[in-house]
């Protein structure tokens, strides 16, 4: 095996192992459910509810606003781009 294909599979060992350790984190905190259930909604009532609910300018007293609303951005995005 060539010096360039083990060093390839080795990348592939590390990002494997990265993405196993990740998702056992997002099982651990809740994280996967939490975005499972943004899905929904999302699916459920469409991204114009969710602007309406969940925008920061509709939202100025709510501190977390904006970073809610940027999960639900994100994903928003991620269904948009499997979706093509």
């Amino acid at each position: 095996m060539s010096k360039k294909k083990n060093s390839i599979n080795s990348i592939m060992g590390e990002l494997t192992k990265c993405s196993n350790e990740l998702s056992d984190l997002s099982k651990k905190t809740g994280t996967s459910t939490k975005v499972d259930k943004i899905r929904e909604e999302i699916s459920e009532f469409g991204w114009k509810h969710i602007l309406q609910k969940y925008h920061p300018d509709v939202n100025i007293d709510d501190p977390a606003a904006n970073e809610l609303f940027q999960l639900y951005k994100c994903v928003y995005d991620d269904i948009k781009k499997n979706d093509k």
